[in-house]
């Protein structure tokens, strides 16, 4: 008989980092749609009280904001911290905090090196260790790493955010691969370049639509709700025996295994 799939999260408890605008936000207002007790860590505090705020309007169960450097790993734990004096277990743990940069691998200053590998990678390391001491206790646990495409193949002008994204891919792996013995499901999701207001501005000139549209087979229409879907499904018991797999969402982008030089010429020149 076939199943009819429903994403449920009632009862359960995620945190999100990076979960106050942009891809964090709407992984965050998916999982509480979905019925879940969703936390919101974040270092700007006036975007994340705001975030939980509207979360609130709707949700079923109330949503909280935790304060979080994730570049320290004291602040870190802290932080975890205050997610037990809410109560209840870790269910699940998105790690979608993220920064990127756009420079030559010649010129890239070495702050701005140790503030991507800082955030993406390391930051990605401390928050699944806190998780995971805690869902070892419970026996249980799920922890998604947002890595990117930039984690599969090569993207020039980006080697920070390049070399922090495969980190991450193989991070996952490895955490994978310790965790599952204690219940512990570890998986990382790829996103492509989407549509967010972060990129808006690439996608309003048609040369870097029609850039990417040279090497994305579906045209690279997708969104952060694309991506938030993605986290429902491994989030969710239709998942439970999947652990240690990236899973792009990107509109078959890695089958071409490069990025669109005309995109690439775009972005370079816009900065960002």
């Amino acid at each position: 008989m076939a199943k009819t799939i429903e994403f449920s999260f009632s009862g359960r408890t995620a945190v999100i980092t990076g979960g106050a605008s942009g891809l964090g936000l709407e992984i965050a207002r998916t999982l509480s749609e979905c019925g879940g007790r969703v936390v919101i860590m974040d270092h700007n505090d006036e975007l994340g009280r705001a975030a939980v705020a509207r979360l609130n309007e709707t949700a079923a169960e109330k949503s909280h904001f935790v304060s979080i450097d994730v570049r320290d790993a004291d602040a870190v734990a802290s932080a975890f911290a205050s997610v037990d004096a809410l109560g209840g277990n870790i269910d699940l743990l998105v790690n979608s905090a993220g920064v990127r940069e756009i420079d030559s691998a010649f010129d890239l200053p070495t702050p701005e090196w140790d503030r991507v590998i800082g955030i993406n990678l390391n930051g990605t390391f401390y928050c699944a260790q806190q998780a995971a001491r805690r869902m070892r206790v419970a026996g249980r646990g799920n922890i998604i790493n947002i890595a990117s495409v930039a984690g599969l193949i090569s993207i020039k002008k980006r080697p920070a955010y390049v070399a922090s994204k495969h980190a991450v891919v193989g991070l996952t792996k490895e955490l994978a691969a310790e965790f599952g013995a204690h219940g512990i499901r570890v998986n990382a999701i790829a996103p492509g370049t989407l549509r967010t207001p972060m990129t808006e501005k690439y996608w309003a000139d048609p040369n870097f639509a029609v850039g990417m549209s040279e090497v994305v087979p579906l045209n690279a229409d997708g969104d952060a709700a694309d991506v938030a879907s993605a986290v429902a499904f491994l989030a969710s018991e239709h998942a439970d025996f999947i652990t240690g797999i990236v899973l792009p969402v990107d509109g078959g982008w890695v089958i071409e295994k490069t990025f669109s030089p005309r995109a690439s010429a775009y972005t370079r020149s816009a900065g960002e």
